[in-house]
């Protein structure tokens, strides 16, 4: 599958047209891209799309895989985003041979007609990927609805007055909870008395004591809010920093020496301006 990915991606930096894929009818029929929709640049998004990711200056044109799913990026009109698919697929094709009429039925097919008829090969700027809704207009991630209806279950487990807890089961809760950390904003500082706790039992139970509890209640307040505060895409790729220099705890920089990048704006009104 890496080498599938390696052939597809090297058609795509070298700008070749391949011809239409036999599969490719199948799929595009599910996208939710229009034809006459051209997706870079991108249309207004309903949420504002993250400031601190610098903007895409030519068009995206890309394919990953994870195990054996591959994932596609593109940008530009349906043609565009038609030859993405096809290449992708032709590529598949170069590495394992499409069925023909030779073939027993019981061999299946290298790319899957029932994932396909899915619409899992069909273009959306909107997709679950791996487990995760991705929003690429907005720039942002956050858990599909089945996720967040175990999410909720997991919690409705562990009632506030409860005061022990197995310690399989709560090694199975922290297993859960981090898994879906990711698309949960400000859960990263929670895990400290939940880790401590696991840290701190003695025998075969976990005493779930006060702030135990006050970091799952801050779970659950996350939960509820998911719906206004997704994830940005930002927040789980650091990005270089837009200027050095001293700041105080308020961040908005101290004044002194300064070594800028493209578009700061020094503050004003300050006794000692930065040098810039």
């Amino acid at each position: 599958t890496e080498t599938i990915a390696d052939l597809a991606n090297g058609s795509l930096k070298a700008g070749r047209k391949v011809r239409p894929h036999q599969l490719d009818e199948r799929a595009t029929r599910l996208d939710r891209i229009r034809k006459n929709e051209n997706v870079f640049p991108y249309s207004e998004p309903s949420v504002a799309p993250d400031p601190s990711i610098p903007p895409q200056q030519q068009p995206i044109a890309e394919v990953d895989v994870y195990v054996d799913d591959f994932i596609a990026i593109a940008q530009g009109d349906h043609a565009r985003l038609k030859n993405v698919r096809a290449t992708v697929l032709h590529s598949i094709d170069s590495i394992f041979r499409p069925n023909d009429e030779r073939d027993p039925k019981s061999r299946s097919e290298p790319v899957s007609l029932k994932k396909l008829d899915k619409g899992d090969a069909s273009w959306s700027t909107r997709q679950t990927i791996l487990g995760w809704d991705i929003d690429t207009i907005s720039k942002t991630i956050t858990l599909p609805p089945h996720r967040r209806q175990r999410l909720a279950e997991v919690l409705d487990s562990i009632p506030p007055h409860q005061k022990r807890i197995g310690v399989t089961k709560w090694h199975k809760v922290l297993g859960e909870l981090r898994s879906m950390s990711i698309a949960l904003p400000g859960s990263r500082g929670l895990f400290s008395y939940l880790q401590k706790a696991l840290q701190l039992h003695k025998g075969k139970r976990v005493s779930l004591k006060k702030e135990v509890h006050q970091a799952l209640k801050d779970f659950r307040w996350i939960l509820n809010n998911l719906s206004e505060r997704p994830t940005r895409i930002a927040e789980l790729v650091p990005l270089l920093p837009s200027a050095l220099g001293h700041h105080d705890a308020s961040g908005a920089g101290a004044g002194g020496v300064w070594f800028p990048a493209q578009g700061i704006q020094p503050r004003t009104g300050s006794a000692a301006p930065p040098i810039l």
